[in-house]
């Protein structure tokens, strides 16, 4: 498929805004992502993502398809300090029945800080040909 159009413009660098870029900047001749705040050039919390410091599980399906936009996603996560492992077997859940036995699901899971999955993501994405961010740039719209 060819270009569609001159520029895509994305407002917010967070993860959805992330994965916007990935899912469509070979559509267009340049991608833009606009973010109001400053981004830290490591794995740090941010003004705009106050949850950023909180574990946070990307499931096995959101793994693979930001896997298939951006090859090596998941082992790059755990070079830098990701956990990759079933959910079922090690996190104990509640439910109406009281607490699940642990066991092997086979369903993996990606274990994480918020600021570690936006710094592995916003490194992958910007890699990429035509994506620029703009930060600290935005008061309002």
């Amino acid at each position: 498929m060819g270009v569609c159009s001159e520029r895509l413009v994305i407002i917010g660098g967070s993860v959805a805004g992330l994965v916007t870029a990935a899912a469509l900047s070979t559509q267009f001749a340049s991608t833009v992502i606009i973010e109001r705040d400053e981004i830290p050039n490591r794995p740090e919390s941010r003004k705009g993502v106050p949850q950023a410091a909180h574990i946070h599980t990307l499931l096995m399906g959101g793994c693979l398809l930001i896997e298939e936009m951006l090859p090596g996603f998941t082992d790059g996560m755990r070079s830098l300090g990701a956990e990759f492992d079933d959910i079922c077997k090690i996190a104990p859940r509640f439910n109406g029945s009281g607490w699940t036995v642990r066991a092997d699901s086979g369903l993996r899971t990606l274990f994480l800080r918020r600021t570690l999955l936006e710094f592995g993501l916003r490194q992958r994405v910007l890699a990429l040909d035509h994506v620029e961010l703009k930060q600290g740039a935005v008061e309002g719209l």
